[in-house]
């Protein structure tokens, strides 16, 4: 990678992490929450016990206990390797998004869920005990946790199946949306942050990565 190309990759990160921060204001505004509610509302309409349980695979990769250990697993597979960047990368990516995590849903005064949304979910057992309870739900850390897991995958296989696996992400993360929506634990808008924040710490892990 040349010096120019560097340059404007580094351009174009800073860039996509100024624009989650004006995604993160225009979601302040009633029209977000206008928004978010049309489409919980529509989610919502349809109720099948067996689309329940198939949606709460979505929630439950994205679990605390479920995500993490799959993290600590990928860094300690990436240590093993000699890929030592890479796996204190993870583990730093990984606390840092957390941070973030805890400090927004602590002072971000995003709107919340009403709890008539909240139910449904067929296994309670399995993912959410680890849960801390937050004033506010932006972003959804189920959505960022499991976007940044397989990003992470997606950085450590070879580059000529990635694109093959970037479609499984992204029809992952689709689904999981939808059932973050159908269960009530979370607004699209909620979502699409942590996707936004699991993918500046990808993009930035491979910039680190990239250079000499």
């Amino acid at each position: 990678m040349t010096i120019r190309t560097k340059v404007t990759q580094n351009r174009y990160l800073l860039g996509a992490g100024a624009a989650f921060l004006i995604f993160a204001f225009v979601c302040l505004f009633p029209i977000t929450k206008m928004i978010d509610q049309i489409i919980i509302d529509w989610v919502q309409h349809v109720h099948w016990e067996v689309l329940d349980r198939i949606l709460a695979v979505f929630v439950a990769v994205g679990s605390v206990q479920i995500s993490v250990t799959g993290l600590f697993i990928l860094s300690i597979i990436f240590y093993k390797q000699s890929n030592y960047r890479k796996a204190y990368l993870l583990i730093a990516g990984l606390l840092l998004l957390t941070m973030i995590e805890f400090v927004m849903k602590h002072f971000f005064p995003h709107h919340v869920i009403p709890a008539s949304y909240v139910g449904r979910y067929p296994w309670a057992s399995v993912a959410g005990h680890l849960e801390l309870e937050t004033p506010f739900s932006f972003p959804s850390g189920h959505s960022m946790r499991s976007a940044f897991f397989l990003g992470t995958l997606y950085l450590g296989i070879p580059v000529f199946h990635r694109r093959s696996f970037l479609y499984l992400i992204l029809v992952y993360l689709a689904g999981q949306a939808v059932a973050m929506n159908n269960f009530g634990f979370h607004w699209l808008s909620d979502c699409l942050a942590g996707y936004w924040l699991a993918g500046l710490a990808i993009w930035t892990i491979e910039q680190v990565e990239s250079a000499p």
